[in-house]
């Protein structure tokens, strides 16, 4: 595997490519190989091909998982699917949930979990201390929101999405991220790193495990060869709000005392709007 040091990254400012879709001017390089990235000593980034196994499951997953509109943690929209465990979100769902998906496809989430296993292996492999780490934050989670046999709770599947410059956030802290790419008949989607000068690829069944929250980084325009190309991303992650998560009957019992509190919340809208109404036919 060849080992790719950089010595003094490029002194860039995130603010001025936050936001802005990557160039053929940010890199130098388009790595098409197995590698791992250092800067200086400390490996940032390993590059590889997953097992023939994985790259079938995740093309079976492009195939037969549906999408929606989604909005990430900074506002950035995107066509996805979601397994796994999802934490509270106050004013919406306040309460800890597993998302639609993985309800309504068990199958397509055993699948996946496969995927996380092998990608687990690479992590304990490549990044040992961090793995120790993860593992032991993980296991602050209550069991019942991590189903997939690793640190790992939930899956994301970005379908046909160039996501522009940002660092990564709203994951669990200290824990590098990590994408599969499943591609067919598509051109272009190289995952750019301008401090470094360096694209991946991203060919299909390729993973990228790079330390996301400190190297800027964002993906070039996708072009598609017909109307049956595609180019996902998998991404799987461990959010660390499901730490607030208690065991799944008291979130079961949580979610039916917040729809009742709704409820009661529209009924008293509602008689609230009606007296209203009843005052102004009153006073003509």
């Amino acid at each position: 595997m060849r080992k790719i040091i950089i010595d003094k990254p490029f002194n860039i400012d995130f603010s001025e490519y936050k936001g802005k879709i990557p160039t053929i001017q940010d890199y130098d390089e388009v790595i098409r190989e197995e590698c791992q990235i250092y800067e200086k000593d400390k490996l940032i980034c390993t590059y590889k091909q997953v097992s023939p196994e994985i790259k079938k499951i995740i093309a079976y997953a492009s195939a037969n998982s549906t999408s929606k509109k989604s909005q990430r943690t900074r506002g950035t929209f995107t066509q996805s699917t979601v397994f796994g465990a999802l934490p509270r979100v106050p004013l919406r769902e306040d309460y800890c949930r597993f998302s639609a998906d993985t309800k309504q496809n068990p199958k397509m989430f055993h699948l996946l979990s496969k995927v996380a296993q092998e990608l687990w292996g690479i992590y304990k492999t490549d990044f040992p201390e961090m793995s120790q780490y993860f593992e032991k934050e993980a296991n602050l989670i209550n069991k019942d929101w991590v189903k997939t046999g690793t640190p790992f709770s939930t899956i994301n599947i970005n379908k046909g999405f160039a996501i522009k410059y940002h660092v990564d956030a709203g994951n669990m802290a200290n824990v590098f991220s990590n994408v599969i790419i499943s591609k067919r008949m598509a051109k272009g989607g190289y995952f750019v790193m301008p401090q470094y000068r360096i694209a991946l690829a991203q060919d299909d069944g390729w993973l990228a495990i790079v330390d996301g929250v400190n190297v800027m980084h964002g993906v070039t325009p996708i072009e598609f060869e017909s109307n049956t190309s595609f180019r996902n991303s998998f991404v799987f992650y461990t959010l660390k709000n499901l730490k607030q998560c208690e065991c799944k009957p008291l979130e079961l019992s949580r979610m039916k005392n917040k729809a009742t509190e709704r409820a009661l919340k529209r009924l008293n809208g509602d008689k609230e709007l009606k007296k209203l109404q009843n005052k102004r036919m009153v006073n003509g």
